[in-house]
Protein backbone atom coordinates (compact mmCIF):
# COMPACT_ATOMS: atom_id res chain seq x y z
CA UNK A 1 0.00 0.00 0.00
CA UNK A 2 1.52 3.45 -0.63
CA UNK A 3 0.20 7.15 -1.26
CA UNK A 4 2.38 9.06 -3.32
CA UNK A 5 2.57 12.58 -4.85
CA UNK A 6 1.56 13.37 -8.76
CA UNK A 7 2.24 16.23 -10.67
CA UNK A 8 -0.77 17.90 -12.07
CA UNK A 9 1.09 18.71 -15.10
CA UNK A 10 2.73 15.74 -16.65
CA UNK A 11 1.37 13.08 -14.29
CA UNK A 12 4.89 11.93 -12.64
CA UNK A 13 4.68 10.32 -9.56
CA UNK A 14 7.07 11.15 -6.95
CA UNK A 15 7.46 10.43 -2.92
CA UNK A 16 5.54 12.82 0.13
CA UNK A 17 7.38 15.76 0.26
CA UNK A 18 8.79 16.58 -2.85
CA UNK A 19 8.35 20.17 -3.42
CA UNK A 20 9.75 20.55 -7.01
CA UNK A 21 7.95 18.06 -10.09
CA UNK A 22 11.99 16.07 -11.34
CA UNK A 23 10.26 15.60 -14.96
CA UNK A 24 8.87 19.05 -16.04
CA UNK A 25 10.29 21.28 -13.22
CA UNK A 26 6.68 22.39 -12.09
CA UNK A 27 6.69 24.15 -8.07
CA UNK A 28 4.08 21.23 -6.39
CA UNK A 29 2.53 23.35 -4.51
CA UNK A 30 -1.27 23.94 -4.17
CA UNK A 31 -3.41 22.82 -7.02
CA UNK A 32 -0.35 21.75 -8.56
CA UNK A 33 -0.11 18.86 -7.04
CA UNK A 34 -2.65 15.92 -5.77
CA UNK A 35 -2.55 12.43 -4.03
CA UNK A 36 -2.93 8.99 -5.54
CA UNK A 37 -3.37 5.76 -2.86
CA UNK A 38 -2.33 2.39 -4.61
CA UNK A 39 -3.17 -0.74 -2.84
CA UNK A 40 -3.01 -4.49 -3.48
CA UNK A 41 -6.05 -6.51 -2.24
CA UNK A 42 -5.54 -10.32 -1.00
CA UNK A 43 -7.32 -11.46 -4.03
CA UNK A 44 -4.45 -10.17 -6.25
CA UNK A 45 -6.61 -6.90 -7.63
CA UNK A 46 -5.56 -3.73 -7.43
CA UNK A 47 -7.75 -0.19 -6.21
CA UNK A 48 -6.71 2.95 -6.58
CA UNK A 49 -8.08 6.55 -5.77
CA UNK A 50 -6.77 10.15 -6.63
CA UNK A 51 -7.77 12.89 -4.21
CA UNK A 52 -6.48 16.92 -4.20
CA UNK A 53 -5.74 16.46 -0.56
CA UNK A 54 -2.94 13.88 1.40
CA UNK A 55 -5.62 14.18 4.39
CA UNK A 56 -8.18 12.69 1.98
CA UNK A 57 -5.59 9.95 0.60
CA UNK A 58 -4.25 8.73 4.51
CA UNK A 59 -7.77 8.06 5.14
CA UNK A 60 -9.01 6.11 1.90
CA UNK A 61 -5.48 4.01 2.75
CA UNK A 62 -6.66 3.53 6.06
CA UNK A 63 -10.13 2.50 4.27
CA UNK A 64 -8.50 0.15 2.23
CA UNK A 65 -6.60 -1.39 4.85
CA UNK A 66 -9.44 -2.15 6.62
CA UNK A 67 -11.45 -3.49 3.87
CA UNK A 68 -7.95 -5.61 2.69
CA UNK A 69 -8.20 -7.57 6.11
CA UNK A 70 -11.84 -8.20 5.88
CA UNK A 71 -10.83 -9.64 2.54
CA UNK A 72 -7.72 -11.77 3.57
CA UNK A 73 -9.92 -12.75 6.71
CA UNK A 74 -12.99 -14.21 4.84
CA UNK A 75 -10.71 -15.76 1.80
CA UNK A 76 -9.29 -17.86 4.82
CA UNK A 77 -12.18 -18.79 5.91
CA UNK A 78 -14.24 -19.34 2.88
CA UNK A 79 -11.65 -21.59 1.34
CA UNK A 80 -12.70 -25.04 -0.55
CA UNK A 81 -11.63 -28.70 -0.25
CA UNK A 82 -10.81 -30.17 -3.08
CA UNK A 83 -13.71 -32.81 -2.67
CA UNK A 84 -15.72 -29.18 -2.71
CA UNK A 85 -14.51 -27.66 -6.01
CA UNK A 86 -14.48 -31.53 -7.90
CA UNK A 87 -18.13 -31.50 -9.02
CA UNK A 88 -17.90 -28.10 -10.18
CA UNK A 89 -14.79 -28.82 -11.95
CA UNK A 90 -16.17 -31.48 -13.37
CA UNK A 91 -19.32 -30.08 -14.67
CA UNK A 92 -17.44 -27.90 -16.44
CA UNK A 93 -15.25 -30.59 -17.92
CA UNK A 94 -18.54 -32.04 -19.15
CA UNK A 95 -19.17 -29.46 -21.57
CA UNK A 96 -15.72 -28.60 -22.41
CA UNK A 97 -13.51 -31.93 -22.51
CA UNK A 98 -14.36 -34.98 -24.14
CA UNK A 99 -11.87 -36.77 -21.95
CA UNK A 100 -13.91 -35.76 -18.70
CA UNK A 101 -14.42 -39.42 -17.88
CA UNK A 102 -11.25 -40.17 -17.67
CA UNK A 103 -10.51 -37.50 -15.04
CA UNK A 104 -13.66 -38.63 -13.10
CA UNK A 105 -12.09 -41.98 -13.55
CA UNK A 106 -8.22 -40.65 -12.37
CA UNK A 107 -10.12 -38.88 -9.41
CA UNK A 108 -11.54 -41.42 -7.55
CA UNK A 109 -9.06 -44.24 -8.46
CA UNK A 110 -6.02 -42.13 -7.15
CA UNK A 111 -6.75 -38.56 -5.98
CA UNK A 112 -10.15 -38.39 -3.84
CA UNK A 113 -8.68 -41.02 -0.88
CA UNK A 114 -5.68 -38.99 -0.66
CA UNK A 115 -6.84 -34.98 -1.03
CA UNK A 116 -10.52 -34.22 -1.12
CA UNK A 117 -10.70 -33.80 2.61
CA UNK A 118 -7.88 -31.34 2.37
CA UNK A 119 -8.73 -27.32 2.08
CA UNK A 120 -7.20 -26.34 -1.15
CA UNK A 121 -4.81 -23.74 0.39
CA UNK A 122 -3.51 -26.54 2.83
CA UNK A 123 -2.08 -28.86 0.10
CA UNK A 124 1.18 -29.12 0.34
CA UNK A 125 3.28 -30.42 -2.51
CA UNK A 126 4.59 -33.38 -0.01
CA UNK A 127 0.44 -34.28 -0.55
CA UNK A 128 0.36 -34.31 -4.08
CA UNK A 129 4.10 -36.40 -4.20
CA UNK A 130 2.32 -38.83 -1.81
CA UNK A 131 -0.72 -39.18 -4.78
CA UNK A 132 2.18 -39.93 -7.24
CA UNK A 133 4.32 -42.47 -4.77
CA UNK A 134 1.34 -44.71 -4.17
CA UNK A 135 0.74 -44.80 -7.76
CA UNK A 136 4.34 -46.22 -8.05
CA UNK A 137 3.78 -48.73 -4.49
CA UNK A 138 0.77 -50.30 -6.33
CA UNK A 139 -0.60 -52.20 -9.41
CA UNK A 140 -3.29 -51.57 -11.83
CA UNK A 141 -6.68 -53.74 -11.80
CA UNK A 142 -4.66 -55.72 -14.22
CA UNK A 143 -1.81 -56.70 -11.69
CA UNK A 144 0.73 -54.59 -13.75
CA UNK A 145 3.05 -51.77 -12.17
CA UNK A 146 1.19 -47.80 -13.10
CA UNK A 147 2.66 -46.89 -16.63
CA UNK A 148 4.71 -43.57 -16.12
CA UNK A 149 2.71 -42.07 -18.48
CA UNK A 150 -0.64 -43.04 -16.60
CA UNK A 151 1.15 -41.21 -12.96
CA UNK A 152 1.48 -38.01 -15.14
CA UNK A 153 -1.77 -37.82 -16.09
CA UNK A 154 -2.73 -38.35 -12.49
CA UNK A 155 -0.31 -35.33 -12.00
CA UNK A 156 -1.66 -32.92 -14.92
CA UNK A 157 -5.31 -33.36 -13.64
CA UNK A 158 -4.59 -32.51 -9.49
CA UNK A 159 -2.21 -29.42 -12.00
CA UNK A 160 -5.30 -28.70 -13.86
CA UNK A 161 -7.51 -28.47 -11.10
CA UNK A 162 -5.98 -26.15 -9.36
CA UNK A 163 -5.19 -23.59 -11.98
CA UNK A 164 -9.35 -23.98 -13.08
CA UNK A 165 -10.15 -23.46 -9.35
CA UNK A 166 -7.76 -20.18 -9.48
CA UNK A 167 -9.51 -19.02 -12.59
CA UNK A 168 -13.00 -19.30 -11.50
CA UNK A 169 -11.84 -17.63 -8.18
CA UNK A 170 -12.37 -20.74 -5.84
CA UNK A 171 -8.87 -20.23 -4.60
CA UNK A 172 -6.24 -17.38 -4.82
CA UNK A 173 -3.14 -19.21 -3.70
CA UNK A 174 -0.39 -21.46 -5.95
CA UNK A 175 -0.51 -24.45 -7.28
CA UNK A 176 1.55 -26.94 -5.35
CA UNK A 177 1.88 -29.23 -8.52
CA UNK A 178 4.05 -26.73 -9.25
CA UNK A 179 7.32 -27.76 -7.61
CA UNK A 180 6.75 -31.31 -8.34
CA UNK A 181 9.00 -33.07 -11.15
CA UNK A 182 6.97 -34.60 -13.41
CA UNK A 183 7.31 -38.42 -14.43
CA UNK A 184 9.43 -38.84 -17.26
CA UNK A 185 9.08 -41.71 -19.58
CA UNK A 186 9.97 -42.79 -23.03
CA UNK A 187 6.86 -43.05 -25.56
CA UNK A 188 9.20 -44.14 -28.37
CA UNK A 189 9.67 -47.85 -26.68
CA UNK A 190 7.88 -50.40 -28.36
CA UNK A 191 7.56 -54.31 -28.20
CA UNK A 192 8.43 -56.06 -31.66
CA UNK A 193 7.05 -58.77 -32.49
CA UNK A 194 9.33 -61.92 -32.16
CA UNK A 195 9.73 -64.23 -35.66
CA UNK A 196 6.83 -66.44 -34.70
CA UNK A 197 4.25 -63.74 -34.00
CA UNK A 198 5.35 -61.44 -37.46
CA UNK A 199 5.02 -64.74 -39.54
CA UNK A 200 1.58 -65.17 -37.38
CA UNK A 201 0.43 -61.90 -38.68
CA UNK A 202 1.48 -62.20 -41.76
CA UNK A 203 -0.51 -65.37 -42.36
CA UNK A 204 -3.89 -63.81 -41.04
CA UNK A 205 -3.12 -60.78 -43.56
CA UNK A 206 -2.79 -63.21 -46.69
CA UNK A 207 -6.36 -64.46 -45.60
CA UNK A 208 -8.08 -61.06 -44.65
CA UNK A 209 -10.93 -59.89 -46.65
CA UNK A 210 -10.48 -55.86 -45.69
CA UNK A 211 -7.58 -55.11 -48.25
CA UNK A 212 -7.33 -51.44 -47.68
CA UNK A 213 -6.51 -52.30 -43.88
CA UNK A 214 -3.90 -55.36 -45.27
CA UNK A 215 -2.43 -52.66 -47.45
CA UNK A 216 -1.83 -50.34 -44.46
CA UNK A 217 -0.64 -52.85 -42.12
CA UNK A 218 2.00 -54.11 -44.38
CA UNK A 219 2.95 -50.61 -45.17
CA UNK A 220 3.69 -50.35 -41.55
CA UNK A 221 5.18 -53.02 -41.20
CA UNK A 222 8.26 -52.48 -44.34
CA UNK A 223 8.08 -48.91 -43.71
CA UNK A 224 8.42 -48.62 -39.58
CA UNK A 225 6.69 -45.44 -39.90
CA UNK A 226 3.55 -44.33 -37.53
CA UNK A 227 0.16 -44.43 -37.82
CA UNK A 228 -0.14 -40.47 -37.82
CA UNK A 229 2.58 -40.40 -40.62
CA UNK A 230 0.74 -43.36 -42.87
CA UNK A 231 -2.77 -41.91 -42.30
CA UNK A 232 -1.47 -38.25 -43.09
CA UNK A 233 0.09 -38.81 -46.44
CA UNK A 234 -1.78 -37.43 -50.07
CA UNK A 235 -1.18 -38.73 -53.62
CA UNK A 236 1.48 -35.65 -54.01
CA UNK A 237 3.54 -37.82 -51.57
CA UNK A 238 4.24 -40.76 -54.11
CA UNK A 239 6.40 -41.07 -57.07
CA UNK A 240 5.33 -43.93 -58.98
CA UNK A 241 7.41 -43.29 -61.87
CA UNK A 242 10.40 -43.56 -59.15
CA UNK A 243 8.76 -45.54 -56.90
CA UNK A 244 9.83 -43.06 -54.26
CA UNK A 245 7.83 -42.03 -51.29
CA UNK A 246 8.37 -38.90 -49.92
CA UNK A 247 6.92 -38.00 -46.29
CA UNK A 248 7.15 -34.44 -44.72
CA UNK A 249 8.09 -34.15 -41.03
CA UNK A 250 5.12 -32.38 -39.17
CA UNK A 251 7.23 -31.39 -35.79
CA UNK A 252 9.68 -29.07 -37.46
CA UNK A 253 8.90 -25.65 -39.05
CA UNK A 254 10.94 -26.89 -42.19
CA UNK A 255 9.02 -29.34 -43.93
CA UNK A 256 11.97 -32.05 -44.38
CA UNK A 257 11.49 -34.93 -46.96
CA UNK A 258 12.16 -38.38 -46.08
CA UNK A 259 12.59 -41.31 -48.80
CA UNK A 260 11.21 -44.44 -48.05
Amino acid sequence: MAVNLLCKSCKSSMKIGVRKCRKCGEVLTGSNRYYRVLVKLPSGKWKTKTVPTLAMANKIELDYKTKSIEEATKIQFDVPTVGDVWPQYLSWAKQNKKSWHDDDTRYHNHVKDHLQGFRMDRVMPHHVQAVINSMYNKKSRKGKPYAPATIKQVLVLVKRLFNWSIKQGYYYGSNPCNSIEMPRFDNRVTNPLSRDGLKSLMTVLETWQNERAVLLIKFALYSGKRQGEILNMTWDNVDLENRVLKLHATNTKSKKTQNV
